[in-house]
């Protein structure tokens, strides 16, 4: 069987981990290894492509598994790009349901953008002409109800 090669990249948040060859138990060390090194680098959200793997053991997806639970217990996720199910062993494990698996890199990669948070906005019981600061709003609210301001803040 052939041999494992392993390419890393940053793609804006994602570390993109391209795999291209036969992951056998040997390789699976030095997949791990890999792995390892960069989660302990701060690295957060991985996406393995897998377009170039041509065979995928039993023990790789165990040691994959576990990976994928030590980086969601430290807040971060790891997935699959371009899997295709022919290339695993046996189906042990249905890879397709214990990770998230996308088509291509691109819709991957997507997954991790941060989404923009939309301003919260709140209705309060009189009116305001533009922004207020909160401390405008709580002068605004008591004296609304009939508390009086200190003045101190």
């Amino acid at each position: 069987m052939g041999r494992l090669s392993i390419k890393i990249k940053d793609v804006e948040l994602v570390t993109v981990v391209q795999l291209e060859g036969y992951i056998n138990s040997n390789a699976v060390i030095s997949l791990t290894q890999t792995l390892h090194s960069l989660i302990k680098g701060e690295k957060k959200f991985f996406v393995l492509e897998v377009s170039r793997l041509h065979f995928l053991c039993n023990d790789a997806v165990i040691a994959l598994q576990q990976l994928k639970n030590q980086i969601q217990n430290e807040g971060g996720n790891l997935s699959l790009a371009c899997f295709r199910p022919e290339i695993q062993e046996t189906e042990l494990v249905d890879i397709q349901k214990a990770f998230s698996t996308f088509p291509d890199l691109h819709s991957a990669i997507s997954n991790y953008k941060p989404q923009k948070k939309q301003p919260y906005n709140m209705k309060l019981p009189f009116s305001i002409e533009g922004s207020v600061g909160l401390g405008d709003a709580i002068k605004r609210m008591t004296s609304a109800v009939g508390i009086k301001p200190c003045g101190g803040c």
